[in-house]
């Protein structure tokens, strides 16, 4: 068995080419930084910075996906407790941060005790975070990443995503999924509606929604997370069983946040966005 500290030295000495190359010091918001934390034998991951590192006289390195290799790796993955990615979005290209997660999901090799991933969402500094797949083409869509990450983490507890999840998420044997963090990103999906008519997450007892605000578009309040679904998930099984129910930037009116409010208030935050303030 590998040390990890001979795995995870390619990456560690690129990155600090990166930061040494362009001057970075720990505290620029732009300062690049892997940390491995061990603890019992697991191993805890964060990562903070770009998808991909620029030199000025050496190719490209696509840092990212290089780490998510590398975490599938048979020495890594039964131990990898958690994943944390951060990014500042600086290589947002009209406005976009887009990044896929594929690696992680595509071997063979599952992580038995992965209970955290927690994945850069919502604007960066150059552009709004989302998760894409090469599965999805053209489509900027998750392609049911995160549902494939369920079958090979079957004992995650707490999920933080910049896109709403496909339909194969909410369909499949039960999960022990405590804490959902979900930004509409681009396409609310429906995720509400479909959270409401899950079975799948008997313990999930804390949901985080950002809706839809892309609010450059004509048309975006069409795309937002209508009343009617709000309702319909406060009336289901789902909603009575969650502990914290945390709704920010909805396009609702506050008289249809007291309609929802008085289906249920405890333990309920809800934010409207700036359009309906």
């Amino acid at each position: 068995m590998e040390t990890l500290s001979n795995l995870f030295a390619p990456l560690q000495a690129v990155i600090n080419k990166k930061n040494q190359e362009h001057g970075f010091e720990a505290n620029h918001p732009w300062y690049h930084r892997l940390t491995l934390v061990e603890a019992n034998g697991l191993l805890n991951v964060e990562y903070q910075g770009e998808y991909e590192l620029w030199f000025n006289k050496r190719a490209t390195v696509n840092i990212l996906q290089d780490l998510f290799q590398l975490l599938t790796h048979p020495d890594v993955a039964p131990r990898l407790r958690s994943l944390t990615y951060l990014t500042e979005a600086t290589l947002a290209a009209n406005g976009t941060y887009d990044y896929n997660i594929d690696p992680l999901v595509d071997g063979k090799q599952p992580f038995p005790n992965l209970i955290r991933l927690s994945l850069a969402q919502g604007h960066g500094e150059d552009g709004y975070k989302i998760l894409t797949s090469p599965q999805s083409g053209d489509d900027w869509y998750e392609a049911g990443v995160l549902a494939r990450l369920l079958d090979k983490a079957p004992f995650l507890k707490e999920l933080v995503t910049p896109v709403p999840p496909n339909v194969n998420f909410f369909h499949g044997c039960q999960h022990p999924l405590q804490l959902l963090d979900v930004d509409a990103g681009f396409d609310c999906m429906d995720f509400i509606r479909n959270l409401s008519a899950c079975l799948r997450f008997p313990n999930l007892q804390k949901l985080v929604f950002t809706d839809f605000r892309q609010y450059y578009l004509d048309d975006w309040q069409k795309q937002t997370t209508s009343l009617e679904d709000y309702i319909l998930f406060f009336k289901s099984p789902v909603a009575s069983r969650l502990k914290s129910i945390t709704l920010r930037e909805v396009n609702l009116t506050s008289n249809e946040v007291n309609q929802i409010l008085n289906i249920r208030s405890e333990g309920v935050e809800i934010t409207c966005c700036q359009a309906s303030r």
